[in-house]
């Protein structure tokens, strides 16, 4: 009887120590952010993706200024040092071209840059790349009909890319023009390999709505499979292999109930994701949530005690921040996550 007691009181113990032990993996954390450094980047309006490179340099682009078309917008590059260097948009020989969207990889600038040139063959999108002193490696043109106006660029180690955005073409009037939403895997030299889209009759691997992926971002992780995540609560990760064939979902719950995905990163096998509430009740607040991508499973939640915006998410452990200085210019901090 004794021995049955005290067996009891083992398991009721292991029970609590391990329940305490979940409670306190998603504990509300705060972050220890270094003090920002001030950069010679002035603060206006960013529009697309923010990327930053091994030497800890982020890439934006401001919202051009009033009557300027958006894709013609330079890359400017704020150095960790807090100096700035546009970068002018890659030009291809003999076309006036705008930049459709870009990435940064491995030292190398990826760009989707549009042609539109009047009754030309020229006239469509280029997939380009450029070295880090801006000079051109190599451009093909995309193969598709129109032109294909991406906001997702990823590019894959073997020179494939993904890219997810809008196809249009134009005819002589409007019954016969029509824009598109596509996503799919193309090769280096711009030819379309496999396309994620509506539902093919009888093929499971076109269960991607496009749609959907208009406010997703997308990451190739170490393993080299694409990771697409979804933006809605809760977030749907899809992970497919290199020739888009989808592989698992996974998803990732909000910590703070309801609430919608603001940015979301891949980076060593852990997802991290900026949740801000939909509701105005006291004491709510948006929160960073970092997951396993494997098992979708939370491993740790964070106040946003800072003011500006996360733009990186480094080696599954380093946060890079771009805040706002009152001085009026933005400013480069960093959180430690471990």
């Amino acid at each position: 009887m004794v021995g049955q007691k005290i067996a009891a009181a083992v398991v009721l113990y292991a029970c609590l120590f391990s329940h305490s032990y979940a409670q306190d993996k998603t504990q509300v954390q705060q972050l220890s952010i270094s003090a920002p450094l001030r950069t010679e980047a002035p603060f206006r309006t960013l529009f697309g993706r923010r990327f930053c490179d091994s030497s800890g340099a982020v890439y934006v682009r401001y919202f051009p200024e009033k009557g300027k078309a958006p894709f013609a917008a330079p890359i400017t590059k704020i150095e960790r040092a807090g100096n700035t260097k546009e970068i002018p948009i890659g030009k291809l020989t003999g076309l006036d071209s705008q930049l459709a969207s870009f990435a940064v990889d491995s030292g190398k600038v990826f760009e989707v840059l549009v042609t539109a040139e009047p009754n030309s063959a020229s006239s469509g999108s280029y997939f380009a790349v450029f070295d880090h002193n801006g000079s051109l490696v190599s451009k093909n043109k995309i193969d598709l009909p129109g032109v294909f106006f991406p906001t997702i660029l990823v590019p894959f180690s073997n020179g494939d890319f993904f890219a997810s955005g809008t196809q249009v073409i134009s005819g002589k009037d409007k019954a016969s023009s029509s824009n598109h939403l596509i996503s799919a895997v193309f090769s280096a030299d711009g030819v379309l390999k496999r396309r994620l889209g509506k539902a093919k009759e009888g093929d499971a691997d076109f269960i991607t709505r496009t749609d959907e992926l208009v406010n997703a971002e997308a990451y190739v992780g170490e393993d080299q499979k694409l990771y697409l995540f979804q933006a809605s609560s809760p977030v749907k990760v899809q992970v497919f292999d290199a020739t888009a064939r989808l592989e698992r979902t996974l998803t990732l719950a909000s910590p703070i109930g309801k609430a919608k995905p603001a940015s979301m990163f891949l980076s060593s096998g852990r997802a991290l994701v900026t949740w801000t509430p939909e509701t105005d009740e006291p004491g709510q607040s948006s929160k960073l949530a970092l997951y396993d991508i494997q098992s979708g499973d939370q491993l740790r939640v964070y106040d946003t005690n800072f003011r500006g915006s996360p733009v990186c998410f480094e080696e599954g452990k380093t946060l890079t921040i771009l805040t706002v200085m009152d001085s009026g210019f933005f400013g480069l901090a960093s959180a430690d996550l471990r």
